[in-house]
């Protein structure tokens, strides 16, 4: 036979075969539907409505298969009279027999197949899911459903929780069988929630082995899987308990080097991802239940960078970070859990190791602790913009500083329970030009309470320790209070440096803007400072054993003691400074004793003039009374607002060689009226050296003019008084008399002897202009003024004599047993008059 013809038989025979068999099912056709529909009814415990049904050998061979067309299958219900919705909708489902058990044994359903239809399953109010359709097999009565093989062609799903959440999707294809499952899926979405708020729609496929227990639970494990551009691998658990009757579930997805690229197919808003850059990947780890969702993650060690247009810097920022932690979402609460396990960064000399948790999101505090370590030698403070200009200058640029503690950042931002301590053993920068040095730092935070151990500094000569206690530093961040104490114990103390840095901090080349409000700090701030230093000093003055106690307040501080030793002497004040005058008004009041004369002069540099200089003086000053030095409130020192009042006595002086007397010794004998009077070079050689033991004198400043009211120099040489006014400009109008007596060389003149009777026998020299260029005259108003004076005088002591002679009892005058006050130098109505014009009155 040839092989043709056997190619002919087998078609034949085969044809004939599948005719047969074609004949038998169409022939059996009605008894096929009405076993499937049966059997599907049987085993379903909620009601199946179909329109027509149809019958095919070949779609699904080698099972013969049964359409249901129009179907529509109910879902469960929570509770018996509740109102069913709808669990399946399709256009069709065909039901598949085995051909084996349709030709030779008792028909069973061993596939099904849904095509363009809708699952619709929701979560009932009692908890449980509206998918508990399947009626319990008994031994008496088998199932007739043996289903080994589902499959599923464009079926929309769609999962609505009683929360309001749903999520839906269209499986475009999917195999599932005893075996295994393959699942090709697109557009899955949620609405009305905020797990997948900031997801694309979800595109992939899933491939996974498949296991059915007995009681419906499944198990489906995850070989393969893309998400976007996401793989992943998991596992998916469906046990249904029969004693509670309630589904549970469980999903497991874990994806490992995932990198950026790959977030961008999943996250809505391609702006998450501008600005930075990661060039590690992640390791993500997702378990979902019936109850929550919980997201494992773990950044691997690489190098991040982040852009001015994140950071507002100039530059890019980079560095290397790594981190895991875990994300919990707890459906009932619609509430997201964090927690940060580990965050190490190293960027720009700053690293980081910290950890943060937050148990609700919305709701609850962030807790965060952990260290940083600054490398003061590197750019960190980039990281801060508005560190930079001046106070980027002054950072720190040497050493390590070391931080550690926690914090709790509210839902809303606020910053609370800060717990932190601060340590360095040496940083080094730059300030105001001058290098400066931090040694020993130990500060802790804790309860609104900044503590500051014992820290060395040294900066442009002021050295020392510095301790403090701030009570309430949180407040005084957000602008509060500052309440606290602060020590400070200084090797030396340089007032210049800290002046200077003061003005070059506020002036930036251009004058410091007017301040509206005199204030010192927040209103309700009581600041205690300490003060002790060895040396204080202040350009050329320069002091010992320097003690302070200041308290500050709002508007206000007072110095409660100030005492220094200096110029060989010592000094003890008391004052405040507060607002008043100009704007601001410093008060002293208190003493100094033992001042030394010419270190005085020599140290201020005799007060910016010549005429009398620190080589012209011996002797001891001591002071006593009040000074008030004003500023305005742009911190502007006001010459004006000057007052002073002090009594000033001087010990043991002495005047040598002051030139200013040689050319009163000239001028004198120049004038015709005085000359014959006045033995020039006797007068010159007594004035070169003047010694008096004691002096004393008020002293007033006002109105940028400091007065000398009246005072009286008994010295070695002759008497002297002086009175008159000095102005801050150099301007001076002094009158200094002298007695005839002592004008003279002898007691002896070519008229005879003159008496001194106490009327007059005083000349009197005006000196004006300024000390350096002083301008000599007759001061006859203060020659009237002296003769008035001694006739009240003189006429005050003869009534006295004649009441006591009368026998009177009164032991005091009705206008008392002091001395008369002495006036104050009268003003001027004219300028005096030369010595060669004379006057009635003129001697």
């Amino acid at each position: 036979m040839s092989r043709k013809r056997i190619v002919i038989i087998v078609v034949a025979a085969v044809a004939f075969f599948l005719g047969a068999i074609t004949l038998f099912v169409l022939i059996n056709g009605d008894r096929f539907k009405s076993f499937a529909l049966e059997s599907m009814n049987e085993k379903l415990s909620t009601e199946l409505s179909v329109e027509e049904m149809g019958l095919s050998v070949w779609a699904e061979f080698p099972m013969v298969t049964v359409d249901l067309k129009k179907v529509v299958l109910m879902g469960s219900v929570s509770h018996s009279g509740a109102t069913a919705d709808t669990l399946i909708r399709a256009n069709s489902l065909g039901v598949a027999l085995s051909l084996w058990d349709v030709l030779f044994g008792e028909p069973k359903i061993d596939a099904l197949v849904l095509e363009d239809g809708v699952i619709n399953v929701r979560e009932l109010k009692n908890g449980t899911w509206n998918t508990s359709i399947l009626e319990s097999d008994s031994a008496s009565k088998p199932s007739k459903l043996t289903i080994s093989k589902i499959t599923l062609r464009d079926v929309k799903m769609v999962v609505e929780k009683r929360s309001g959440e749903i999520y839906s999707g269209v499986i475009s294809d999917a195999f599932i069988n005893e075996g295994g499952l393959s699942v090709s899926f697109n557009d899955i979405t949620e609405a009305n929630g905020d797990v997948l708020e900031n997801i694309l729609p979800l595109n992939g496929y899933v491939e996974a082995q498949l296991k059915i227990g007995e009681n419906n639970d499944f198990e489906l494990l995850i070989d393969d899987a893309l998400v976007n551009d996401i793989p992943f691998s998991g596992s998916v658990k469906y046990p249904y308990s029969s004693e509670t009757g309630n589904d549970t579930w469980e999903i497991k997805a874990r994806t490992s080097r995932l990198r950026i690229n790959m977030l961008k197919s999943i996250w809505k808003g391609p702006d998450v991802f501008k600005g930075w850059s990661y060039d590690g990947s992640v390791d993500v780890a997702v378990h979902v239940t019936d109850r929550k969702t919980q997201v494992v993650w773990s950044v691997k060690e690489d190098d991040f960078a982040i852009s001015p247009n994140l950071t507002g810097l100039a530059l890019n920022k980079t560095g290397t970070i790594s981190a895991q932690g875990k994300i919990d979402y707890l459906f009932s609460k619609s509430n997201v859990a964090i927690t940060v396990e580990s965050i190490a960064l190293n960027s720009n000399g700053i690293r980081l190791i910290a950890s943060a948790s937050c148990s609700d999101f919305k709701r609850k505090p962030f807790y965060l602790e952990g260290e940083v370590n600054i490398d003061a030698s590197s750019s960190y403070s980039s990281w801060v913009p508005s560190l930079q200009g001046v106070e980027w200058a002054s950072l720190p640029n040497s050493g390590d500083l070391f931080l550690k503690g926690g914090l709790q950042v509210s839902a809303t931002g606020e910053i609370s329970h800060l717990i932190a301590s601060i340590t360095s053993s040496n940083l080094e920068g730059s300030l105001d030009a001058s290098p400066y040095s931090i040694k020993n730092l130990s500060a802790s935070y804790k309860r609104g309470q900044l503590d500051v151990g014992k820290l060395d500094f040294n900066w442009s000569g002021n050295k020392g320790e510095l301790s403090a206690s701030i009570k309430s530093i949180d407040k005084a961040i957000k602008g509060g209070e500052i309440v606290g104490e602060i020590d400070l114990s200084f090797e030396s103390i340089v007032v210049g440096a800290v002046l200077t840095w003061w003005d070059n901090l506020h002036l930036d080349g251009e004058h410091r803007e007017p301040i509206s409000k005199a204030s010192l700090l927040p209103n309700g701030s009581d600041l205690a400072i300490q003060i002790e230093s060895k040396r204080l000093f202040w350009d050329e003055l320069a002091l010992t054993s320097v003690r302070s106690s200041l308290k500050v307040g709002e508007s206000r501080m007072k110095i409660v003691t100030l005492k220094a030793d200096g110029l060989q002497g010592s000094a003890r004040v008391e004052g405040s400074l507060r607002p008043g005058g100009p704007g601001w008004v410093l008060g002293f009041f208190g003493s100094a004793d033992g001042v030394a004369l010419p270190e005085l002069f020599l140290t201020y540099n005799n007060f910016g003039q010549s005429a009398l200089r620190s080589e012209h003086l011996e002797g001891a000053v001591s002071a006593a009374g009040t000074i008030n030095l004003g500023w305005d409130l742009s911190g502007e020192f006001v010459s004006k607002a000057v007052k002073t009042n002090l009594e000033i006595d001087i010990n043991n002086g002495r005047l040598k060689g002051v030139e200013i007397f040689d050319e009163i010794a000239d001028y004198l004998k120049t004038h015709r009226l005085i000359a014959p009077l006045v033995d020039p070079e006797d007068l010159r050689t007594r004035l070169s050296d003047i010694k008096f033991k004691s002096l004393e004198s008020p002293i007033y400043i006002a109105s940028s003019k400091t007065t000398i009211p009246f005072l009286k120099i008994k010295s070695s040489a002759m008497d002297v008084t002086v009175e008159g006014v000095h102005s801050f400009k150099g301007d001076i109008d002094y009158t200094l008399g002298f007695a005839l007596r002592d004008l003279r060389n002898s007691r002896e003149v070519e008229f005879g002897s003159i008496e001194d009777d106490g009327l007059g026998t005083m000349f009197f020299l005006a000196m004006d202009g300024s000390l350096n260029e002083p301008i000599y005259s007759y001061d006859r108003e203060a020659h009237k003024s002296h003769r008035r004076k001694a006739f009240d005088e003189e006429a005050q002591r003869i009534k006295e004599a004649i009441r006591n002679s009368g026998g009177t009892k009164n032991s005091q005058s009705e206008d008392g047993d002091n001395e008369p006050a002495q006036k104050s130098k009268p003003d001027k109505k004219q300028k005096s008059k030369g010595l060669n014009d004379l006057d009635d009155e003129d001697f």
